[in-house]
């Protein structure tokens, strides 16, 4: 028998398979907001403060004449509000208190049974977040 390979059959396919998309930094608000202040108190241009915190041009430009907001983001619009979302993560931290711990699949389950039960639209198949949503 060679070597032991780490891992189970489905890490080894996840490893494998690509992304469709690249996540953005999570700190991309702060980024945009410090350059924000910095161009307003007139220390740099929009041009030097997109190249100190590598955010486009552009993007500073829309935020900073009010024609984008600075908090939006591109893509669909949250399925849950930001409450129902720390009330999730809030009973998810209890449970694991109590000993009794969901693993991914299990609270995946428990989304979809909860999205099923308010009759909420969802661009999920099957109205069943994937790993990806789970780890976002």
């Amino acid at each position: 028998m060679g070597p032991k390979k780490p891992g189970s059959p489905a890490q080894s396919v996840g490893k494998r398979l690509k992304r469709k998309y690249s996540r953005k930094s999570p700190d991309n608000t702060y980024r945009v907001k410090r350059a924000l202040r910095m161009i307003e108190s007139d220390r740099v241009s929009i041009r030097k403060a997109a190249e100190q915190f590598g955010v486009s041009y552009g993007y500073l430009y829309r935020r900073l004449s009010g024609e984008a907001n600075v908090d939006s983001r591109n893509g669909p619009r949250p399925i849950f509000s930001d409450e129902d979302g720390a009330a999730m993560a809030r009973w998810l931290k209890e449970m694991s208190a109590r000993g009794m711990g969901l693993k991914p699949g299990e609270f995946l389950d428990f989304v979809q049974k909860v999205v099923k039960e308010v009759n909420k639209s969802t661009p999920f198949k099957d109205d069943r977040s994937g790993y990806d949503w789970y780890n976002a």
